[in-house]
């Protein structure tokens, strides 16, 4: 059953210019749970979708989080699909003509758990416009409340100011330094506890665990490392397993390879000759017969190295 989530387009090949969608995977709230319980629980086959903005996106080099889940749910078969992109915010997420929208495709890849991440460039905007936000970020979350989804809304992390090295008045004037992350990531909680979702307050944790090196590379962007400390306390504010352990390594290898893989077959390079504006154009056809369009093709040849990925991904979580 589930090879059906390969073998079908993942964006709807229509022409669409703005695309405004709401990315979150939220778990709706079925019950009391215990303290202690996890926040979560994954079924054989669930497709885990995680979507965002920078960060989230990054967390597919890496692939410390899905190791984690993976280990965390022994004998289950688990299919991840980081569908984060890099500039998206709340309001909107501007895809390529023909890529189809937010709604759509977490519709084709059957998304089960949704993961979301948005607020901290929208922190830059200043309170004034933190309701707007939490109003744009309802609405988005609303959109993915079908089908017995489920979503986790995860909190922005902190801006690093030191990493970009200022001082005196130059650095008062930078947004950035000045932006109230931890306003939005209070108005995210609230917001998320009022609609019944599973709340995950990264930016409180990573304040906690304050490093004792750089956590980013520019003031934004998590390192690797801290990305791994990221995708710890993620599982601790889930109360399932948050110890990454040695053995978990060659696992975490094949997780990114799937990674790779599914990266260049959802945003392909050439997307505008396959499905997007380019689609007359010579160069997507064959050089022989002119109706024979190549792209496509090549491009629906990667499922089956998806397939082998997570069949290799199943060998090595078997081991653990």
């Amino acid at each position: 059953m589930q090879c059906s989530i390969f073998n079908k387009l993942f964006h709807t090949p229509f022409i669409s210019s703005f695309f405004y969608a709401g990315i979150g995977i939220m778990l709706l709230a079925g019950g009391c749970k215990t303290p202690g319980s996890p926040k979560l629980e994954l079924k054989n086959n669930d497709v885990v979708v995680f979507t965002g903005a920078t960060n989230m996106a990054n967390f597919r080099k890496s692939g410390y989080l899905e190791t984690l889940l993976i280990a965390a749910n022994p004998g289950k078969d688990l299919h991840f699909r980081n569908m984060a992109w890099e500039g998206d915010v709340a309001a909107e997420q501007y895809r390529e003509t023909g890529f189809g929208g937010w709604e759509s495709n977490l519709d084709s890849v059957r998304c089960d758990v949704l993961f979301v991440q948005f607020g901290q460039m929208e922190s830059i905007q200043g309170e004034d416009s933190l309701p707007g936000f939490i109003r744009d970020y309802k609405r988005l979350l609303d959109s993915a409340r079908k089908g017995g989804r489920k979503i986790v809304v995860v909190s922005p992390v902190p801006f690093e100011a030191q990493a970009l090295k200022l001082s005196g008045k130059r650095a008062e004037s930078i947004p950035v330094v000045q932006a109230p992350v931890d306003k939005y990531a209070g108005a995210i909680k609230q917001m998320a506890e009022e609609e019944g979702y599973v709340y995950v307050d990264l930016f409180r944790q990573m304040k906690v665990h304050s490093l004792s090196e750089r956590y980013t590379t520019d003031g934004i962007r998590l390192t690797a490392k801290a990305q791994q400390l990221a995708a710890t306390l993620i599982m601790k504010e889930l109360n399932l397993p948050s110890v990454y352990k040695a053995a978990y390594e060659p696992l975490r290898k094949q997780v990114q390879s799937m990674n790779s893989l599914w990266f260049q077959y959802w945003r392909a390079g050439n997307w505008a000759f396959i499905y997007g504006s380019e689609l007359v154009q010579p160069f997507s056809r064959d050089w022989k017969d002119r109706n024979h369009r190549i792209l496509p093709e090549e491009r629906t040849a990667l499922e089956s190295y998806l397939k082998k990925a997570e069949q290799h991904i199943r060998e090595e979580s078997d081991k653990l």
